[in-house]
């Protein structure tokens, strides 16, 4: 990976947050969406399908109404993966896949050879009070989240209050089924391809850039709360089909990943769809850019999909 590159790209980052900061966040105001509704060709079959953030802040909801009515009136929420213990449980490649989150078992393995990149993960553990010697023997993808934790915790973002995760937790309490929209051990086995092809470089980047990451999500926030598609499909793909600075500090390649996982998603509504009905699916909104989009290909397959306006009142982020 081209560190200067990168480096150049996070100017591009940067200039987008000044111009949705000039832009506004717009509470009150009625706006473009990340939130659809879904009908079947034959128009007996409805669904929602949400775009999701997958780290927020409580004061984030709860989210508008004509958001909570469709949640309120569909029987089953469809999520990416399912994120109950049991089902990851009897999973042998998330077994496999925590198995690589382990630190090694040879005490002089480690994750970064690179002496300049060694000093400052030490500075930065020093600084963030985290413990380098035990860090320092996790694979670098392992490193690179514990970063990322760090820029989470100190923007005041959690897992737990992502859009997913909320819905998750209301869905439990109204005591509907929740599914999963790709399978469990395929999704687990390209995570694996996906962090370990994570190396020293991408380490280097976010210690060159360790705000990046906490930024871009306050970003991914305003955009999506402003429904613009074109500004988060920039932020995903980049101008030229290359990847946004934000994923290219991660190490990871969207094009292929994105519209793979894209087809996926939508296969799995359509086969919810073709046997139940009043469905609230949840995807990344990173699925919902572009002409690959869950949406597009749910059109080119025979359904019909049309935008959800509403006011949001709530000030993010």
């Amino acid at each position: 990976m081209n560190i200067h590159r990168c480096t150049s790209r996070l100017g591009a980052l940067c200039l987008l947050l000044v111009i949705v900061s000039i832009i506004g966040t717009g509470c009150g105001v009625e706006h473009n969406t990340f939130f659809y509704k879904v009908t079947s060709k034959d128009g007996k079959k409805t669904g929602y399908l949400l775009g999701s953030i997958h780290v927020g802040k409580k004061s984030f909801y709860p989210f508008p109404k004509a958001i909570m009515d469709a949640f309120g009136a569909s029987k089953a929420l469809a999520l990416e993966i399912p994120l109950d213990k049991e089902s990851h449980k009897n999973s042998s490649a998330y077994q496999a896949f925590l198995k690589l989150r382990q630190p090694a078992d040879d005490p002089s393995f480690s994750g970064i050879e690179n002496s300049s990149t060694k000093e400052k993960l030490k500075l930065f553990c020093k600084k963030n009070q985290l413990d380098y010697d035990k860090l320092i023997r996790h694979r670098p993808f392992m490193i690179v989240a514990a970063i990322q934790s760090v820029g989470f915790t100190k923007a005041k973002f959690t897992f737990e209050d992502g859009i997913d995760r909320t819905f998750a937790n209301l869905a439990k309490e109204r005591k509907i089924p929740i599914v999963g929209l790709e399978d469990i051990d395929a999704h687990y086995k390209l995570a694996q391809q996906i962090f370990l092809h994570q190396d020293e470089s991408t380490v280097a980047n976010l210690l060159a850039n360790p705000d990046a990451v906490s930024k871009g999500v306050e970003l991914m926030w305003k955009l999506w709360k402003n429904g613009d598609e074109q500004s988060l499909f920039y932020m995903t793909y980049g101008p030229f089909g290359h990847s946004f600075p934000l994923l290219d500090l991660l190490g990871v390649k969207t094009n292929d990943l994105l519209e793979k996982r894209n087809e996926i998603r939508a296969e799995g509504i359509v086969k919810f769809l073709q046997n139940k009905d009043k469905l609230f699916a949840i995807v990344g909104a990173g699925h919902l850019v572009g002409e690959q989009s869950v949406q597009k290909l749910l059109v080119k397959k025979g359904f019909t999909v049309e935008p959800i306006k509403y006011k949001f009142t709530k000030p993010i982020p």
